[in-house]
């Protein structure tokens, strides 16, 4: 009830405050959303699906009440809670609302399963978009729709997410296997991203100057036709001869300069792709492999055959290793499973984790975290 309730609607009496007041129940607001998010994957309760359905179902849903509804079914990972989110995604379908399912694939990805990989490649991955001339025109507007949603999967999230389960399946030592490849090496990682997103800023910057010659080109041309077109519609009924000859000549350089315009940008495109295909698939490549690390810890957390006695410790690790600014999702992944498997037993890894974090000033929201899960813990027998 709490993540149904009217998301971006600021109550009247919050609109009268100052700014920064205003600014602070809407960061409130949202972080209300986060939490619900978190509590629900805790829980792990189908009860809440139908209603997580009908908000991620309503026309013009608020992004924050959208999204983590969406991640919570996700993280849930139950059978029904991520299968939900495919029949959501089917009903959007229904809809025509192309802009909500493409914006579904992160929860639908964070929930995939080995389960599920078969029915979310036939429904988003080899969607049928290769046009025919035969098509009709609702085809052809279905294939454009489909075009933009597999467009969106090739997204490093959800590319990354869906990758890592199309390559381990149903294989737990696979997923753990991922994450004991990084496990050192997160820092690197980041160093690397960083310096591929640099690389394509540059690849940027170089194609500006490499196309400047053809957009002059181009826009002299441009400026030429947008001067010949009032005189062709004035000349065309002239029985002037001077004036039809102006026409003939207007019209023999009309259709050699359009042709000039078409291969201009033609080359374009080709040396855009030539310069930024390669800066862009080295990043995509990292990105993807980035977002592997939270696919498998979030996969593992709701996968059966697990061993957890060795896993545990591994995820406090990296949970310890990954940076709080710049691996916060992957740590916030981390931390459902964390609390998922938390056990007596385990508190004392926990605790040691704890001091590493309350030493650090960007930890202070999960050095929080895992003071209420000791609480919880205090809470459990300790088994005998």
């Amino acid at each position: 009830r709490s993540m149904a309730r009217a998301g971006n609607r600021m109550p009247p009496e919050v609109s009268l405050l100052p700014q920064d007041k205003q600014q602070k129940w809407s960061d409130t607001n949202s972080n209300r959303m986060v939490m619900g998010a978190f509590v629900l994957a805790f829980l792990r309760n189908d009860a809440v699906i139908e209603e997580a359905k009908k908000i991620l179902l309503r026309p013009k849903p608020w992004v924050h009440q959208f999204m983590h509804t969406a991640n919570a079914l996700g993280l849930m990972g139950t059978p029904a809670s991520t299968t939900a989110l495919m029949d959501v995604f089917d009903v959007m379908g229904t809809q025509k609302n192309t802009l909500n399912q493409a914006n579904l694939l992160t929860g639908i990805t964070l929930g995939l399963t080995p389960a599920l990989l078969a029915r979310y490649e036939a429904s988003v991955v080899n969607l049928p978009i290769d046009e025919n001339p035969a098509d009709t025109e609702e085809q052809r507007r279905v294939k454009s729709a489909n075009r933009d949603i597999v467009e969106s999967s090739q997204d490093s999230l959800p590319l990354g997410y869906y990758s890592t389960v199309k390559a381990c399946g149903a294989d737990p030592a696979c997923y753990i296997g991922k994450l004991e490849a990084e496990k050192g090496k997160l820092a690197e990682l980041r160093v690397q991203v960083g310096d591929a997103i640099q690389a394509v800023e540059k690849a940027q910057v170089a194609l500006g100057e490499k196309l400047k010659p053809m957009r002059e080109e181009y826009m002299t041309l441009v400026k030429k036709i947008d001067e010949w077109k009032p005189l062709i519609i004035k000349l065309r009924e002239s029985k002037i001869k001077a004036e039809q000859d102006q026409y003939n000549l207007i019209v023999d350089q009309y259709n050699p300069t359009i042709e000039q315009m078409e291969k201009i940008q033609v080359e374009r495109a080709r040396v855009a792709d030539e310069m930024m295909k390669p800066p862009r698939e080295a990043l995509k490549a990292l990105q993807v492999r980035f977002y592997g690390v939270e696919k498998a810890v979030v996969t593992l957390a709701a996968m059966d055959g697990v061993d957890h006695d060795k896993l545990y410790p591994l995820v406090i690790s990296m949970f310890h290793e990954a940076s709080p600014t710049q691996y916060l999702q992957f740590r916030q992944w981390a931390f459902v499973y964390l609390e998922r498997f938390a056990t007596p037993a385990r508190r004392a890894a926990l605790e040691e984790l704890y001091k590493s974090e309350k030493i650090n000033p960007m930890a202070q929201y999960f050095t929080l975290r895992l003071h209420h899960l000791f609480a919880r813990l205090d809470r459990q027998k300790a088994p005998e």
